[in-house]
């Protein structure tokens, strides 16, 4: 990938972002449940392909993170009302939750499809479109997990670009994505090599 081509990942994703932040509860919740369970389902079949891709961990374990990062996640906020205004008359205030906009995930060798799972998930429940940039030793397991959930994004309504991946990750991609003006949040997992990236890819943003 050109650093164009993440820059027209980055616009899609920008639409997506303006798009989805008009819909409401009932339909962010009935995305991010099929999203949730699509994502569970193939919780052990992930986990074995990320301990084969980084030999790193045990497949049992990551089945569980995997799990408790999908529906575990999602049942644990369906109940909290994180796209509606709330008006508290007593004080006088209205609030207006506002999503962030395009959220940029890199995820790590270590724990990294539950990480996509996890980052995936909350990115939908407040109404963010999000770009997952994978470690390059889990890149074919996560690469493949967030495809998964963005097909069931799609089916269940959300639009184009809320879900999508770097499907070849390098230092110059990240680079350019994190330095972005459209990219508004980094949500960075990893070791001392990816702080440097971010320090440098922040000044370049200032």
């Amino acid at each position: 990938m050109s650093a164009a081509q993440a820059r027209q990942m980055l616009a899609r994703a920008h639409w997506a972002a303006g798009a989805f932040s008009t819909y409401d509860r009932e339909t962010v919740l009935r995305i991010a449940e099929a999203v949730a369970r699509a994502a569970h389902a193939e919780s052990a079949r992930y986990a074995d392909w990320a301990v084969k891709e980084t030999g790193f961990g045990v497949a049992e374990h990551k089945t569980i993170k995997n799990q408790a990062c999908s529906l575990g996640v999602f049942e644990r906020y369906a109940d909290e009302d994180l796209i509606s205004p709330r008006i508290d008359a007593a004080a006088k205030i209205v609030s207006i939750p506002r999503p962030a906009g395009v959220i940029l995930a890199l995820t790590p060798s270590t724990n990294p499809v539950c990480s996509v799972y996890f980052k995936v998930m909350l990115a939908l429940l407040t109404g963010n479109a999000i770009v997952v940039s994978p470690h390059p030793m889990a890149r074919a397991c996560c690469a493949d997990a967030a495809r998964l959930l963005a097909d069931a994004a799609d089916s269940a309504g959300a639009p184009g670009g809320v879900i999508q991946v770097v499907e070849q990750p390098t230092v110059t991609l990240v680079e350019t994505l994190m330095a972005d003006p459209v990219t508004d949040v980094i949500v960075a997992t990893g070791g001392t090599a990816m702080v440097q990236i971010g320090r440098a890819s922040c000044r370049e943003r200032v």
